[in-house]
C-alpha cells in the first residue's frame, strides 16, 4: 500500500475521515484491496467521471480474482466503456495487450454487452 493509502487508512481508524479516498480514485482501489469487505468507502456509488481509465481497469481486474464484487465489476466495465477513447492512452490497458491478450480480448467483449 503507497504512503497515501496508509495515511487515509490511518485518518480512517483515528478519526473516521473518508476525505482522502473520496478525492482519490487510485487511493480508494487501495483501501478496497486492503480491506476487502471492510472497505471504509463506497466505490459503487461514485460517478463515472470520477474514475480514470487505469484506476477502472485495476478495479475491474481485482474484482475478477475477489468473490462478492459483482457491482464493483459492472460499474468499472461501464466506466471502462464510456472512457473507451482514453484506452488508446492507457498504461495498465497497453501492458495488458502486450502481456495477456486473451483477458484484453475478454474485457472488450464485456463492454461490447453492455
Amino acid at each position: 500500500m503507497s504512503a497515501k493509502g496508509v495515511e487515509a487508512l490511518l485518518k480512517f481508524i483515528y478519526y473516521s475521515n473518508v476525505d482522502d479516498p473520496m478525492s482519490s480514485c487510485s487511493v480508494a482501489l487501495e483501501l478496497l484491496k486492503g480491506g476487502h469487505q471492510s472497505y471504509a468507502g463506497n466505490l459503487s456509488g461514485q460517478k463515472y467521471a470520477w474514475f480514470d481509465i487505469d484506476t477502472a481497469l485495476m478495479l475491474y481486474f481485482w474484482t475478477l480474482k475477489v468473490d462478492g464484487n459483482e457491482d464493483l465489476k459492472w460499474k468499472a466495465l461501464r466506466v471502462i466503456k464510456s472512457k473507451g477513447d482514453d484506452l488508446e492512452g492507457s498504461t495498465v490497458f497497453e501492458k495488458l495487450l502486450k502481456e495477456d491478450t486473451k483477458t484484453a480480448t475478454k474485457l472488450i467483449a464485456q463492454c461490447f454487452k453492455i
